[in-house]
């Protein structure tokens, strides 16, 4: 065995290891263990899975007119969309995704205690006509 950068001398269980984890984050369905037998379980699996799918996509593109095609053109493209949404989604309103503390904090305006939003990004600063009233 070579290893990557040209050295032999690594020890054996250092490739298997190094090649298991290079496996792993290259197909996450195949999951690189000691047990030889579910390897060749899973990787049957996913060969049948692929196969199923090139099947699909052959039978679209030979007779892409058939309502069958049409409706796994239909989906294919509806996919896509959401795809193409949810990316869109994450790069223009990540906050949307994710967990936002609100911060309050008790003070005073001219003498009455409120609890006033804390908004670090906010470019003026908003009272309600009641809250001004006070």
């Amino acid at each position: 065995f070579f290893y990557a950068n040209g050295n032999s001398n690594l020890p054996h269980n250092r490739i298997i290891s190094d090649f298991a984890k290079s496996l792993r984050s290259a197909t996450p369905r195949l999951v690189v263990s000691e047990s030889v037998e579910n390897n060749e379980q899973e990787l049957s699996s996913t060969r049948n899975d692929l196969r199923q799918t090139i099947q699909d996509i052959v039978r679209v593109y030979t007779n892409p007119y058939d309502v069958e095609s049409q409706r796994k053109i239909e989906e294919a493209i509806r996919l896509e969309n959401v795809d193409r949404n949810l990316e869109h989604a994450m790069e223009y309103n990540p906050e949307a995704f994710g967990r936002v503390v609100m911060l309050y904090i008790n003070c005073q305006v001219n003498g009455q205690p409120i609890a006033a939003f804390v908004d670090s990004g906010a470019q003026y600063t908003i009272m309600s006509l009641r809250c001004a009233e006070r």
